[in-house]
């Protein structure tokens, strides 16, 4: 028998809310989600006006989808002016609580980069085949896709 693994149900509805916004699943999105999820979890769930986060990514498809994760999992975002972007080639982000001093920085692991990058680049992968690589990103342990440092 094959027991499937699935996320805890909050990172599903997360997920579901990043799609609707976004427009599809992809594992970019997913990994925006994770690291605003994993975020708000270090620094603490602060009032939305006291966390401000800085996501540096290339900003170019399929890495610039990180940015949306990012707003529907931490409520920061770009017109509210709590999630400012960055162009860079590391793909990371950075939480501050100004009420607490809190501060993180989750970076994406080089080696989960290279193997998502191997997997995209294949001609002619289907929209489900994406969809399933995203839901892959959602149980793979925080430890084996990010480094987290306190800053």
């Amino acid at each position: 028998m094959t027991i499937v693994q699935k996320p805890p149900p909050e990172l599903t509805s997360t997920l579901e809310k990043a799609a609707e916004f976004h427009g599809h699943l992809g594992p970019f999105l997913v990994i925006g989600v994770r690291m605003g999820v994993i975020g708000l979890e270090r620094v603490g769930r602060p009032r939305w006006d006291s966390l401000t986060v800085t996501a540096s990514v290339p900003l170019r498809v399929p890495f610039s989808c990180i940015i949306d994760g990012l707003q529907v999992s931490t409520n920061c975002t770009v017109g509210n002016r709590k999630l400012a972007v960055r162009d860079f080639p590391v793909i990371q982000a950075r939480f501050k609580r100004d009420d607490n001093g809190h501060e993180i920085t989750v970076t994406l692991r080089k080696s989960i980069l290279e193997k998502l990058g191997s997997q995209l680049l294949q001609k002619g992968l289907s929209d489900d085949e994406i969809r399933r690589l995203a839901w892959k990103i959602a149980i793979i342990s925080e430890e084996e896709l990010f480094d987290v440092t306190t800053v």
